[in-house]
């Protein structure tokens, strides 16, 4: 391991609960919003870890061979960019949080995990947003 290395652990606290929480009734219109808002979440949130975790990779490499191999140029590159870097990572970190800290507030772990149709696929909505 690199000495200063940022350890990236995306997937941690996410997967404190297994499976769909219970809607109970829903018609045919609503399921297909629950499973293509699921579906848009879950790709959202693959694509913010895939994306955090390269961001980290530049971060990694710059810093190797800022240690590694003595030559600062690679740092100082990584630097100049960097708060475009930082922003783009903490807004991606902030979605995926705020997934995590909803579902954790809406299903806490050892209450039953049920809620209404309505709750999550309001009438007003006909599609999920990507």
């Amino acid at each position: 391991m690199v000495p200063g290395r940022i350890l990236a652990q995306p997937d941690a606290g996410v997967a404190r609960h297994q499976g769909d929480p219970s809607v109970g009734k829903v018609s045919a219109e609503e399921r297909e919003f629950l499973e293509a808002s699921k579906s848009v979440i879950l790709h959202g949130a693959k694509a913010s870890s895939t994306e955090i975790r390269r961001i980290i990779g530049i971060y990694d490499s710059a810093y190797a061979g800022l240690i590694e191999r003595h030559d600062p140029r690679l740092f100082q590159d990584f630097l100049l960019g960097a708060p475009k870097l930082f922003l783009d990572i903490g807004d991606r970190m902030g979605a995926i949080f705020h997934i995590t800290s909803f579902w954790n507030y809406r299903f806490p772990v050892g209450a039953p995990r049920a809620a209404d149709a309505a709750e999550l696929a309001p009438s007003s909505r006909t599609s999920p947003r990507a």
